[in-house]
């Protein structure tokens, strides 16, 4: 059964004619926010030591990350293009930032699934899922961060060739700068 004060709030907002019917709004022809833009927009990945988890992160990625506090948490964030695809997040350590590799999977996009997995393995992570080709979408692996998190890589269709390759047939990873 509805919650009682939810149901007698929605009657109290919709016109008489309606005030008996408990259901969803009248229609409304601007599409929700779902369908205008993606749903993920930022994102915080725990970690327990930040100093090792931005080596191991700028290495993967090859970028440099901004260290910062943020309402009394350690955050490193990523980089972030304004107007760009995708959205872009932050290592975060603090009380409430529990590394672990049951939460939630962030996939990161990549150019080439594999090579990114050879440099997480090289940086100190584990595979966690081998690199899988996904019909119709594109190629994943997952890893196992430093810190004990699971990361997701995708490479969509049309993606680095090599993406497809086991991880063994790849060069040693590039040096991180």
């Amino acid at each position: 059964m509805a919650n009682p004060a939810i149901a007698s709030r929605l009657q109290s907002e919709r016109p008489a004619d309606q005030a008996s019917e408990i259901g969803p709004p009248p229609h409304d022809d601007t599409p929700p926010l779902a369908l205008t833009m993606n749903p993920l927009v930022y994102f915080e990945i725990p970690v327990a030591d930040m100093k090792r988890a931005c080596l191991f992160y700028e290495r993967v990625f090859e970028v440099s990350l901004e260290l910062r506090e943020i309402d009394g948490n350690e955050m490193a964030l990523f980089p972030h293009a304004e107007g760009a695809a995708g959205a872009s997040g932050a290592l975060a350590r603090g009380e409430s930032y529990v590394p672990g590799k049951a939460g939630a999977r962030i996939y990161f996009g990549v150019s080439d699934v594999a090579a990114t997995l050879h440099l997480a393995v090289s940086a100190g992570g584990e595979v966690n899922y081998p690199v899988t080709e996904v019909p119709e979408y594109g190629v994943v692996a997952e890893f196992i961060d430093t810190e004990g998190n699971c990361i997701a890589l995708f490479a969509g269709r049309g993606g680095s060739a090599s993406a497809a390759k086991p991880l063994a047939e790849h060069d040693p990873p590039r040096q991180a700068p």
